[in-house]
């Protein structure tokens, strides 16, 4: 990853936010405490790449706004849309 631009302090309050997903939305207080205090927003550039294919993350990534294309690439280095997914 590059161009990665991260907050000192967790910028996203998860017990207060109104865009929690639905795997958020089933922790209690104290679950969503810990996660507030171990989060981070990240901003992208346009066609940067968050991950790449075969590599492991330990985080969860939430989208908060804008576009991600999860694409593959064959053997002859073709690619291949698997699906997009956004926010606005």
């Amino acid at each position: 990853m590059t161009n990665l631009e991260t907050s000192p302090e967790p910028t996203l309050k998860c017990s207060r936010c109104d865009d929690k997903s639905c795997a958020s939305q089933a922790l209690n207080h104290e679950e969503l405490a810990l996660l507030s205090q171990n989060c981070c927003e990240s901003t992208f550039v346009c066609n940067e790449t968050i991950l790449k294919e075969g590599s492991f993350t330990s985080h969860i990534i939430y989208l908060r706004s804008g576009l991600v294309k999860e694409f593959s690439k064959d053997d002859r280095g073709q690619e291949h849309i698997l699906q997009i997914n956004g926010r606005v």
